[in-house]
């Protein structure tokens, strides 16, 4: 975090926007594959995340306080079929989340959460193409987000006016799923 402190100056918030998604249902006819990807989401969603908070909040403690926003996604409330294994980790992220703003919130550090659901994306990309239609039947806003509305919430979390705003989980996703 030091490099990052020198370049931007103190309370830079940690925005962690890394994930990983596959197709990987219950049913798959190859234990060690489906097991394999189970560790290889959780590597990087879950456990690229927890370390690069301890590193931002050693940093945070000695500026005054800071801001941690993770990005998990809706498939952390649903119960996903197709890809247990990306919602599981994402629903571990939102309870990591509301764990560092209940440890932390004595530090003047607040974590929050954003859980998009579809967004078009790189990683989004091929569900879109193969299943468009059905994806914008789910969404009463009839459209698939952009960048933009992540980005649009991201940047009033790490705001002044996000201050107040600790432990929560903001959807979105145009209407498709509630918490």
């Amino acid at each position: 975090t030091q490099p990052i402190v020198a370049l931007f100056g103190p309370n830079v918030p940690l925005v962690h926007n890394a994930a990983t998604y596959a197709i990987n249902p219950f049913g798959g006819h190859v234990y060690a594959r489906g097991q394999a990807g189970w560790r290889r989401t959780f590597e990087l969603n879950v456990f690229g995340s927890a370390p690069a908070a301890w590193l931002a909040m050693r940093s945070m403690r000695t500026d005054g306080g800071g801001k941690i926003i993770n990005v998990a996604s809706r498939a952390a409330w649903r119960g996903e079929t197709e890809f247990a294994d990306y919602g599981a980790s994402k629903a571990a992220l939102v309870n990591l989340t509301r764990s560092i703003a209940r440890a932390c919130a004595k530090d003047n550090i607040v974590a929050s959460c954003v859980a998009p659901g579809f967004i078009e994306t790189e990683m989004a990309k091929p569900e879109l193409v193969k299943h468009y239609d059905e994806i914008v039947n789910q969404i009463p806003l009839r459209r698939v987000g952009s960048v933009g509305d992540v980005a649009g919430v991201i940047l009033f979390l790490a705001s002044p006016m996000g201050d107040y705003l600790n432990g929560v989980t903001i959807d979105i996703n145009g209407g498709s799923w509630f918490q």
